[in-house]
Parts: structure tokens; sequence; C-alpha cells
């Protein structure tokens, strides 16, 4: 896959068919679409992990206090909260450490998904180009 992008086109019939947006306003709703994919299946593997690593050990309010919010115009961000214990999901990720009871379970979901969301995002965007018209034309 190539590193860069080059485009050539005509700058009249560009803004035709963006129809007074800009490219990132036209693209938007492609990336926060795949965005979200790509939040769901790391707050679907996050609890799962956390869930495995617990193992009946809790009351399940940190596993539950995983969700799903929007980010601005392009993303989305997966939080987690524990309402009686607000600091307990930060401890689980990376405190204890010396003591061997770490239980990281939120960014190794994001790191598992990492490749999966820049395919994802990569399709997006090319999605949004050929709804434009400025998409691969053969």
């Amino acid at each position: 896959m190539a590193d860069g992008i080059t485009v050539t086109c005509n700058a009249t019939e560009l803004r035709e068919k963006l129809d007074g947006l800009t490219l990132g306003k036209a693209l938007a709703p492609f990336i926060k679409g795949a965005a979200r994919v790509s939040a769901d299946h790391i707050a679907a593997e996050a609890a799962a992990r956390l869930a495995r690593q617990l193992s009946g050990k809790s009351s399940g309010a940190t596993v539950a206090g995983i969700k799903v919010k929007s980010s601005g115009a392009f993303g989305w961000a997966v939080v987690s909260g524990n309402a009686k214990v607000p600091m307990l999901p930060r401890w689980l990720e990376g405190a204890f450490k010396a003591q061997g009871r770490r239980k990281p379970f939120l960014m190794a979901s994001a790191t598992l998904e990492q490749t999966a969301h820049t395919n994802r995002i990569d399709a997006a965007i090319q999605a949004g180009l050929s709804e434009y018209g400025l998409g691969d034309q053969g």
C-alpha cells in the first residue's frame, strides 16, 4: 500500500460534486461509521477480556461500565467507568504492576483492533471518495 495520495482533478467539477462541503466534511460520515465499528469491537473485546480476568471476583460493574461514546466529527471513544469505585478501571489497566496484579484490558483490546481499524478507515475513505466520483475509475 502506498504511503501517500496523489489527486488530479478538475477543481470546478470537484466543488460541484462536494456541493459546498470541504473534503473532510464530505468524508466524515464514512470515517465515523467505520470508526464506530472499530470502537464496538474494542468495547466488546475489552469487556470479554476483563470479565475473564476478574472471573467472578467482581460485581460486574466495571465490565458493564465499558461504553462507546461519540467523540467529535470523525470518531468514537471507548471509555470505562465504575460509579462505586471511579478509579478502578485505571487501576486494573495500569496500576498494581509491582504486585503482579495488573489486569490490562482496554489498551490490549485496542491494539488487537489496530490493523483492522486502519483497513476499515482506508476502505471508508475510498468509499467516500468514490461517492463523490473521486475514487478509482477503472
